[in-house]
């Protein structure tokens, strides 16, 4: 007779342990709960959202007088993308144990069971999109390996400057054995938040040659890639620790892995566009026709 529903016959059954199907389940884990009875402060949400939307203003006027001038729509482009990279969110906020409260949220949209506030649009438009613009604009200046390093460090802090306060406002939480936490905020997030930025626009570089008329346009999504790149490149040793089930002892030998993959990273991208890396050469910023 055939198995009833939900049964496996007994070969499918031995097949599946000499796989270690079990033990992979055991290794990731159903992750430590999500905090329960979280509200969302209204003042704080007011601060927190008209904070960043003040920010993605001065960074949209710089990105529109930078097309002027160079006669290109790329620099708006790029912070489009940055905004459109808000769609991963839900993605790393899973993995990495972020939780936003629901109660009282201006809702922008909710995937896996995650509510995300409407802050996070013009956050994410100015923190990868408007930093990727700046990095950009160094990179054609003839950044050096060392300067994309400190652009990076810049890009941690800027992270923490931006993530601490809304910690502490009650915004947006982490829980879960974060390693490395200051204040609340586990520095981890800012090893691949900060290279996110600098993987888009090291793409928009490269490849700028291809982007001219109106496939400049295509900038747009190359920015949410780079960002969903860079959080999987270098994030997921952390986010297998945090589901694991094993505390403190796994996540922080995770984070200072991918520290150490941050720093690969950050070497190849070097290698790539800085002025003294092996592979650079003279780029312009694509244009419109």
């Amino acid at each position: 007779d055939l198995p009833g529903a939900g049964q496996l016959p007994r070969r499918c059954c031995a097949r599946r342990d000499r796989c270690g199907i079990a033990g992979v389940t055991s290794v990731i884990g159903a992750g430590p709960p999500r905090p329960v009875g979280m509200s969302m402060p209204a003042f704080e949400q007011a601060l927190f959202t008209y904070g960043n939307i003040a920010i993605l203003l001065v960074a949209f006027c710089i990105a529109v007088r930078h097309a002027r001038v160079r006669r290109s729509l790329v620099p708006v482009w790029m912070l489009a993308g940055g905004g459109l990279a808000v769609l991963f969110e839900p993605v790393v906020d899973v993995l990495g144990l972020c939780h936003f409260p629901e109660a009282g949220t201006w809702r922008l949209f909710s995937a896996f069971g995650v509510v995300l506030p409407f802050y996070t649009l013009p956050a994410f438009a100015w923190y990868v999109g408007g930093q990727a613009l700046l990095c950009l604009f160094a990179i054609e200046k003839g950044l050096t390996r060392r300067g994309i390093v400190k652009l990076w460090g810049a890009f941690a802090v800027a992270n923490a400057l931006l993530e601490i306060p809304g910690i502490q406002l009650g915004v947006f939480t982490y829980y879960g054995p974060q390693p490395f936490q200051v204040l609340g905020f586990p520095v981890w997030w800012s090893f691949c938040n900060a290279f996110s930025p600098i993987l888009a626009a090291s793409v928009v570089y490269t490849f700028g040659q291809h982007f001219v008329g109106w496939r400049t346009i295509l900038v747009i999504p190359i920015v949410p890639m780079a960002h969903a790149a860079a959080n999987g490149a270098i994030a997921w040793p952390v986010w297998l620790a945090l589901n694991s089930g094993h505390g403190y002892a796994l996540t922080y030998p995770a984070g200072l892995t991918s520290l150490c993959l941050a720093g690969f990273a950050l070497y190849l991208v070097g290698h790539v566009v800085a002025r003294d890396g092996a592979s650079n050469a003279s780029r312009q910023l694509p244009t419109t026709a």
